[in-house]
């Protein structure tokens, strides 16, 4: 991880560690290989073998909106998570050697390399990639956070911090910080700046250790054991059941799960962005962290983290960094772009159904209240080629019988179970029962289709696409399945003609998008060879254009492969 740092700065970090009874008797910090001697990282002191603990840091060292000095104007202000850790960062800082993490936070950099602070020049070379639009979405979504949350604060207690010094540019940098380095360390400190553990850098679906922690502690204090909190809720429970209440029930109680995180749903697998916590150890680890090794690693070698399961767009806009063949990388597909492609194949009206199912798509990615992953209702080819969820409904919804684009837009939870569907690969769908026995097929229901998809006038689907779709259908008989009624099954043929359809529309939005950037892919691998092995602005940027055109390369050679096969 990025570090400012000296020999004088490490040893005095390495002492600071000493002093807080942070143990890393087989590891040792070293300078960083991989970021070109400016920053630190962790290389292996022996053999670790599976199991070994290479570290263990106590939770009273980790820096959070609990534990920092202003803990009690968070709590007035209701500010936690990435904002409330980023304005503590940014007062431990201002404080000095009066910080309890004085020796830690000066061993930091001002500020992560991350995009959010290139020059113009630079950003010249983020032309129309994913993380171009990402970023200037980012900007906004910043600039409010720093207006509706930070700046309250700030002008309500003026005295702590001087505006002066809390500038907008200084809350970017220190979010820089957090949002690099911050672990979830338990229910009570949430979010959390580790010493010592931030310093293990990244190796995607290559780390050779997690982090663990025991996350069920007290809400209140953050005690692991039975504290005077847990033991009130008890004593409160023991009383409840001795009173003799006129009308049959008792009075409301404290539930004890407001006072103790619940281990086995929200913290059976605790993890941020930063890492993963494992709970199978039968040892009490405590009020501590510890780095356990879960792949071997030899002596003198570089000991590595993993920071999630992330794209080159998310780890150069978080981390500043990205990773050749990374196999969590996308290329995302901007819903205009699917709307051009399909108005050459489609009418007006068909398009209105992409623009409803990109509303549905944004909508649902918006609610906290719906299980469903965020990636899921993102338009983008995958690694390999594939399409997202969202991407593949996008298409398919173009193209379906009216009758299945009428149940998704019924309401219900029809929509989230198509998308389960085709997140589970299941694309094809069939005929509803009731479609079945009524005899109404797609010819009878395009003569109503005007009334569920505006008033712009019939309009004439191709005939030979919805013969297609209507022999695709497959007829669902089973009757034993209520609650499928008003959702379309799957199947899991993949070799109709509306799937060679689907293919044939993937392979103009990858050609589309290929088009959009300023170079070719063979232009941009021979920059990226003629830069050596030097760490760079421009190297990074190279490699997230590169691994972007390569997965929409994969894309019209499987669009390929596929017209050939009979």
């Amino acid at each position: 991880m990025g570090s400012t740092h000296s020999p004088e700065r490490l040893k005095a970090l390495l002492a600071w560690f000493k002093s807080n009874d942070i143990s890393m008797d087989k590891i040792r910090v070293s300078s960083s290989s991989s970021s070109n001697g400016l920053g630190l990282c962790i290389m292996a002191a022996k053999d670790l073998k599976l199991g070994d603990v290479v570290c263990e840091i106590p939770k009273t060292t980790v820096l959070s909106c609990k534990s920092t000095a202003i803990a009690h104007i968070l709590e007035e202000h209701e500010i936690a998570g990435v904002l409330g850790l980023s304005l503590s960062v940014m007062f431990e800082i201002t404080q000095g050697v009066n910080s309890p993490w004085h020796e830690y936070l000066m061993t930091m950099p001002e500020r992560e390399d991350i995009p959010l602070f290139w020059s113009d020049t630079d950003l010249t070379e983020l032309a129309s990639t994913d993380l171009e639009s990402k970023l200037a979405k980012d900007k906004i979504l910043l600039k409010a956070d720093w207006t509706d949350n930070i700046v309250p604060i700030l002008e309500a207690n003026q005295d702590l911090f001087p505006p002066t010094v809390y500038s907008y540019d200084f809350f970017l940098r220190a979010m820089s910080l957090v949002t690099s380095r911050a672990f979830q360390v338990d229910a009570y400190h949430g979010d959390s700046m580790v010493p010592l553990a931030d310093i293990f850098n990244h190796k995607t679906a290559g780390e050779h250790v997690h982090i663990e922690s025991d996350a069920d502690v007290c809400l209140i204090c953050g005690s692991n054991c039975e504290c005077e909190h847990v033991m009130e809720a008890q004593d409160m429970d023991v009383d409840a059941e001795s009173l003799d209440v006129e009308d049959g029930e008792a009075p409301e109680l404290l539930d004890e799960s407001s006072v103790i995180g619940d281990d086995d749903d929200e913290w059976d697998d605790v993890s941020s962005e930063n890492n993963k916590y494992e709970s199978e150890e039968e040892d009490d680890i405590g009020d501590t962290l510890q780095m356990r090794i879960i792949k071997c690693c030899s002596r003198n070698t570089e000991v590595f983290n993993t920071y999630g399961s992330h794209n080159n767009t998310t780890l150069l806009s978080r981390y500043a960094f990205t990773e050749p063949n990374n196999p969590y990388d996308i290329t995302c597909i901007p819903w205009h772009n699917i709307i051009t492609v399909l108005s050459s194949h489609l009418p007006p009206k068909h398009l209105k159904r992409v623009e409803w199912w990109q509303q549905v798509c944004e909508s649902l990615a918006d609610n906290d209240d719906v299980d469903i992953t965020d990636g899921v209702l993102v338009p983008y080819f995958d690694y390999s080629g594939g399409r997202s969820a969202a991407l593949e409904g996008a298409i398919r919804i173009a193209f379906a019988p009216v009758g299945l684009y009428r149940q998704l837009r019924s309401g219900g939870s029809g929509v989230e179970v198509y998308l389960g569907q085709l997140g589970n690969k299941g694309w094809i769908v069939r005929e509803t029962r009731e479609e079945h026995v009524h005899g109404e097929h797609c010819a009878h229901d395009h003569e109503h289709e005007d009334e569920d998809e505006g008033e712009e006038g019939e309009g004439n689907v191709n005939a030979k696409a919805s013969e297609e779709m209507d022999e695709e259908e497959e007829i669902d008989t089973d009757d034993s399945d209520e609650e499928d009624e008003e959702m379309p099954s799957p199947t899991a043929s993949v070799t109709s003609s509306l799937s060679r359809q689907v293919e044939a529309i993937s392979k103009e939005l990858a050609v589309r998008r290929l088009t959009q950037y300023p170079t070719t892919l063979e232009q941009d691998i021979a920059e990226l060879a003629s830069l050596g092995p030097s760490l760079s602005r421009k190297r990074f940027a190279l490699i997230l254009r590169i691994e972007e055109k390569k997965i929409l390369k994969r894309v019209v050679d499987k669009s390929l492969d596929k017209s050939k096969t009979p």
